[in-house]
């Protein structure tokens, strides 16, 4: 997990109940890390998050251990198997239930065992807006929750803005920018036709899609990506005018 990102999140959700020291997840072995997290977390996998026409989502919750006050939630939705031992995800609950938040990774829509078909447009926008006011009316929930993810679990979030839930108090999509032009340039040996050109014309279509959503939430910063990075952009929501 960046450290830059957890930062920016914490500092805008502004509400962490417990404080610890950070660690640096990403020394330990993946043994470790489940040690780690099976230590210091309550963990609940493949809860089924009801959306508004019946469809359950599966989804993981991370939460800290023995926590008396309701917590700030992380909320990432992805189309990977998120029922897999997944080290990243191990590595990335572990940094937030650390600091004092649940962590919530959700299946989209028609992925592995989540119910319903896959679409890239359309039920992001609901979904979302059904997953949010799930988690806030969690027992452990404070009501706030910040998403976070790259790719796929960026452009969602860009949907959910326009969707104006209450609950949406902070937001870090991270679009993987300099992957999806090496796609495009990138040629399919056999027929020397140009390999993930359609991928990366779906991603932009849906970007250009969402992108008016970006006009209720405002930067507060962006920070120069290292060699071979997207940059970072963080956004908070505008102040009614």
């Amino acid at each position: 997990m960046n450290r830059f990102v957890a930062a920016i999140v914490a500092g805008i959700l502004a509400l962490s109940p417990v404080a610890v020291s950070a660690q640096d997840y990403g020394r330990y072995s993946d043994a470790a890390a489940q040690t780690e997290l099976s230590r210091i977390a309550d963990v609940q996998t493949a809860v089924m998050a009801p959306m508004r026409d019946g469809v359950g989502l599966a989804t993981n919750v991370y939460r800290p251990k023995n926590a008396t006050a309701p917590l700030p939630t992380i909320f990432v939705r992805t189309p990977y198997n998120e029922l897999a031992n997944n080290a990243r995800t191990t590595r990335t609950a572990l940094t937030w239930v650390s600091r004092g938040y649940a962590f919530v990774i959700e299946n989209e829509r028609g992925r592995y065992f989540s119910g319903g078909d896959y679409q890239i447009l359309g039920y992001p926008q609901t979904d979302g807006y059904d997953a949010l006011t799930w988690i806030a009316a969690q027992p452990w929930s404070n009501g706030k929750v910040g998403t976070l993810g790259c790719s796929s679990s960026a452009e969602w979030q860009l949907a959910l803005a326009a969707q104006n839930h209450p609950a949406h108090a902070a937001m870090v999509p991270r679009p993987p920018a300099q992957a999806s032009a090496r796609s495009v340039v990138s040629r399919n040996r056999a027929t020397g036709t140009p390999a993930g050109c359609r991928a990366t014309c779906s991603s932009s279509g849906f970007t250009a899609w969402t992108i008016r959503c970006a006009r209720r939430f405002q930067p507060i910063s962006t920070r120069r990506p290292a060699r071979g990075c997207s940059s970072i952009t963080t956004w908070t929501p505008r102040s009614p005018r």
